[in-house]
């Protein structure tokens, strides 16, 4: 699947099997990478259309299974269609509304409007669209439990959804498996498995316990003493920036502890949001989740990763193991903007 925000809108393309662009009934699949390429030329659909850019002013994540990022003004673009969509088309549903941020999961989408107002659509077998219900969506609803709050940041991944408010709350919904979701005694046992999608036979597995479904945003108590300006999960993990005591920073992860994710120095799941006290020290500004790893940036333009390192995604010279604590990547990445997938990092 392809992705790029332009002065005029927010754009996507590709295969429906492979994107959330998918109809009620269609089929879907988890985005391999979820990179953003760079900007296509787009003059059918725009006559002012410029580079990709990021949202925050120093440095921004982009892509991976969460990729989330801004256009200012902008407009969302999906076509309700189980084909092949070659070219982008215009979501009728949201052509009135001026989009501010999006974000790309797995099987579905968000969009946050300029007033705040939060619409999903795409797959719902767990409750991630937050609609209050399992049903699928084909094209954009109202996330009407958000209503009268103001979305700033939302991040989607394959069965779950995070966002912060404009007060510094966090809200998160949709599976609640390893404890993705931060909100403790809503999860179930790694044993009862991670419901992985097969893109190989095209099968889903059943929907997962209903003890584990969030079908509408849930504030995460545990964060309430601290200002969440920044939101990103993987599939299986969840990541929340928090501001305190004005200009300081702290990382706060939960889910699936597997490979050293989360950045605590072991691989226990976390049910709870907790600090990562590795990163204590530094002032964070950008954050983001692949499948397997996290990563993060400091106002110093330092590029922190940990997780996964299979296929040499963490940039720090090893294709094997895992890194259990953040360490800093070296080279020369000040002030550049970062982007992960599945298996691979960016940075430019």
């Amino acid at each position: 699947m392809g992705q790029a925000a332009t002065k005029s809108g927010v754009v996507i393309w590709g295969a429906p099997e492979t994107t959330a662009l998918l109809s009620a009934s269609g089929p879907g699949s988890a985005a391999s990478s979820g990179v953003s390429p760079p900007a296509a030329s787009l003059s059918s659909a725009s006559a002012n259309a410029s580079p990709l850019a990021g949202s925050a002013p120093a440095a921004t994540p982009l892509g991976g299974e969460s990729s989330s990022f801004s256009a200012s003004p902008a407009l969302a673009v999906f076509a309700e269609t189980s084909e092949e969509m070659a070219s982008p088309r215009l979501v009728d549903a949201l052509k009135n509304i001026n989009s501010e941020r999006v974000s790309a999961g797995g099987m579905q989408m968000a969009v946050v409007a300029h007033s705040g107002e939060l619409y999903m659509w795409g797959a719902n077998s767990e409750g991630q669209l937050g609609t209050g219900d399992r049903r699928d969506a084909s094209v954009p609803r109202l996330v009407k439990a958000l209503h009268g709050k103001v979305v700033k940041a939302v991040a989607c991944s394959q069965e779950h959804t995070v966002c912060c408010l404009d007060d510094g709350s966090a809200y998160a919904w949709g599976c609640a498996l390893n404890g993705r979701l931060g909100l403790h005694g809503l999860s179930i046992p790694s044993s009862a498995g991670l419901g992985v999608f097969s893109p190989a036979t095209g099968a889903r597995p059943e929907p997962l316990a209903s003890a584990c479904a969030v079908c509408t945003p849930r504030v995460l108590e545990s964060l309430c003493g601290y200002f969440i300006a920044d939101v990103a999960c993987g599939p299986y993990h969840s990541a929340f920036l928090g501001i305190y005591e004005q200009d300081r920073t702290s990382l706060f992860t939960c889910g699936l502890g597997l490979n050293g994710r989360l950045g605590h120095g072991d691989e226990e799941d976390r049910h709870l949001p907790t600090a990562v006290h590795a990163l204590e020290n530094v002032n964070i500004t950008a954050i983001a989740c692949g499948a397997h790893h996290t990563a993060c940036v400091t106002s110093a333009g330092t590029l922190y990763t940990w997780g996964g390192a299979a296929f040499g995604k963490l940039g720090l010279g090893s294709t094997r193991g895992s890194q259990l604590l953040p360490k800093h990547v070296s080279g020369p990445l000040r002030n550049k903007v970062s982007a992960r997938g599945s298996s691979l990092s960016f940075f430019s």
